[in-house]
């Protein structure tokens, strides 16, 4: 599964990437996040950063892992995750547009066991809607804390 959306920000890419790259603090800026805790933090760059974060998901407390697979300062990060037989890969990006910039959410979600494959066969196309909503909650959280920083 695939989705796309996007926010336009007025702000510059530098102001946006500040606070889209401040994973340590990402609780502070996303409502959803409850905790985050920095497994490992490169010095020169941001590819290889890897993080726990915890939510709550239905009532109950999500753990997930993520690291940054690919990035580009003031442009992209390229995220990965895996959990209970699905990987998980976003690209968060920004982009120029007139007069003010858009911050873009790229996602994707693919089964990688059967018992997964099956779930997504049933579940999929329910899920699809509310982690439409999830990604568009999570842009604007950010384009309030960039806006109103």
């Amino acid at each position: 599964m695939k989705l796309r959306v996007s926010v336009p920000i007025e702000a510059t890419r530098e102001e946006i990437w500040m606070v889209i790259t401040d994973i340590e603090h990402s609780n502070q800026t996303i409502h959803d996040i409850d905790k985050v805790e920095v497994i490992e933090k490169p010095e020169a760059s941001l590819n290889g950063l890897k993080w726990r974060e915890t939510r709550k998901l239905f009532g109950e407390d999500d753990v997930e892992t993520y690291s940054v697979v690919a990035s580009e300062e003031n442009h992209f990060f390229k995220t990965h995750s895996e959990k209970d037989g699905m990987t998980y890969d976003s690209t968060m990006i920004i982009e120029s547009e007139g007069d003010h910039n858009l911050l873009k959410i790229n996602y994707e979600r693919h089964p990688t066991t059967f018992t997964s494959r099956i779930k997504n066969a049933v579940f999929g196309s329910l899920m699809k809607t509310s982690e439409e909503q999830h990604l568009l909650e999570e842009l604007k959280d950010i384009k309030h804390a960039v806006e109103h920083h």
